[in-house]
């Protein structure tokens, strides 16, 4: 059996983490990061995702830049814009 895709989102408040995490928990490996973490936790995180997704309503410049190596996944919208997101990832 293939593991999930392991998928970092940041930039949920913990209500709409609680409404993603009952929909996909058992689809994707999720990780939550909250826009007021250290950005050193912030990468550690990520280098080990599959995929990065940044709420960009919430995200800051300096999160951004710590990082810009990774390919980003940009969610403009809320919780809805996000759950089109994560089906599409479930779809590749």
């Amino acid at each position: 059996m293939m593991d999930n895709l392991k998928v970092t989102i940041i930039g949920l408040l913990p209500q709409q983490a609680n409404t993603i995490r009952s929909i996909y928990d058992d689809k994707l490996d999720l990780k939550f990061i909250e826009v007021d973490t250290s950005t050193i936790k912030i990468r550690s995180t990520a280098e080990s995702s599959d995929q990065v997704v940044l709420m960009t309503k919430f995200i800051s410049h300096e999160i951004r830049n710590a990082l810009r190596k990774h390919d980003l996944v940009h969610c403009n919208g809320g919780v809805s814009s996000l759950k089109l997101k994560l089906d599409a990832m479930l779809r590749l």
